[in-house]
């Protein structure tokens, strides 16, 4: 485990990731301006391949675990009743923008209840419930996150469509100007990470809160013929935020999750990630559904708003780092 200058490692880590998303929608739009969309599935394809070769080359082998019984410490039973939990809450979710999927929304709660009921009688449980409800700390991260996400895709999923539809864009341009989100994501990890080196990630946190709320403010500003020039700026701010609270929120949940529990907290960490992005495209869904205007982008921007709200209270809530001997416990 890294144990030395981790933010700036992490940082290294997340430069490369946001480099992809940077790139993404900029490549995509020119794909789709010249090839349609068949071609962005099909220029996937040797990336996926190459991935999978360098990590079955690369990744190290973890030897089995077994319980303290003796039998397998996967904890199999959780598993499923988790899947089968998350599933059928996404299922309702997405159907949000049409008709609500009942089934789902009656299997959702019990779903969750057998997994509750499993985590707590299991010697070695896939999340472990009670520590994780008295962890403060990473209650918190965990929150932020998925607002954050709920944010961040909201705009970078819903912007094109809207440049496109109300501004008159074609899919090229409106890809480079959403390079700006993703762009100054990339830009701004290197520095949030030389700052979480030297005083901890509750001044990033704060960055990041502050960033995401004034860009949904400004989305309040954008109109049909706002020029190209402000909607960079607005846009900016998301990725500002963005890429100070992936970072800071990594090393938050490292700060408060014991050693032995890191790959499961990161585990349910991208689970938050996926849920934001999930509930993202539902509210989409719900605003961008019968048109795409700027009183839709405005009534979107509302629904934003309650949801970055909360993140600067949970920011400046969000315990102090905890000591390496808590860590390790």
């Amino acid at each position: 485990m890294i144990t030395e200058r981790r933010a700036s490692a992490l940082g290294v880590l997340a430069v490369f990731a946001s480099t992809s998303a940077a790139f993404g929608p900029s490549l995509g739009g020119l794909l789709l301006h010249g090839g349609g969309w068949r071609l962005l599935f099909f220029v996937n394809l040797p990336f996926l391949a190459f991935s999978a070769v360098l990590a079955a080359i690369i990744l190290p082998r973890d030897p089995p675990r077994r319980a303290p019984g003796g039998s397998p410490s996967l904890d199999l039973p959780g598993f499923a009743l988790f899947a089968a939990a998350l599933t059928s809450t996404l299922v309702f979710l997405l159907s949000l923008s049409g008709e609500a999927n009942l089934y789902a929304a009656l299997a959702a709660p019990v779903a969750w209840g057998l997994f509750y009921l499993q985590e707590r009688r299991s010697p070695e449980p896939l999340i472990n419930l009670p520590r994780f409800f008295s962890n403060t700390g990473t209650l918190f991260v965990h929150a932020q996150y998925v607002l954050l996400n709920v944010i961040f895709y909201a705009v970078f999923f819903g912007m094109p469509t809207f440049l496109q539809e109300a501004r008159g864009l074609d899919a090229r341009a409106a890809g480079l100007v959403m390079f700006s989100v993703a762009g100054l994501s990339v830009a701004s990890t290197p520095l949030a990470g030389r700052l979480i080196d030297r005083r901890g990630p509750a001044p990033v946190l704060l960055v990041s809160a502050l960033a995401v709320l004034a860009g949904v403010l400004l989305l309040f500003t954008v109109g049909s013929r706002t020029g190209i020039p402000w909607i960079l700026l607005v846009l900016a701010f998301f990725g500002l935020g963005n890429g100070f609270g992936n970072l800071g929120l990594q090393n938050a949940l490292l700060d408060h999750t014991p050693n032995k529990e890191t790959g499961a907290a990161f585990g349910l960490f991208m689970t938050s990630r996926y849920l934001g992005t999930i509930l993202a495209t539902s509210l989409l869904g719900i605003f961008f559904g019968p048109a795409i205007g700027v009183r839709e982008l405005h009534l979107a921007a509302f629904a934003l708003v309650v949801f970055a709200a909360p993140i600067l209270p949970l920011a400046l809530l969000t315990p102090g780092r905890r000591s390496a001997k808590g860590r390790a416990a």
